[in-house]
């Protein structure tokens, strides 16, 4: 049942990035692979997507 049970979970692709949130760029090394839903990572991202143009 344990399959039935979370068949969701198995569903949900880490592909569908949050609206301008969180690009779907490598991060570096060591950096938090789970995009977190806050305004750290937005701050981050900001930084890193002038960088690259």
């Amino acid at each position: 049942d344990e399959e039935s049970q979370q068949p969701e979970e198995t569903v949900l692709p880490p592909e569908p990035d949050p609206p301008g949130e969180i690009p779907r760029e490598p991060l570096e090394p060591g950096y938090p692979l789970v995009p977190i839903p806050g305004r750290r990572v937005s701050s981050t991202v900001v930084q890193h997507s002038k960088l690259h143009g």
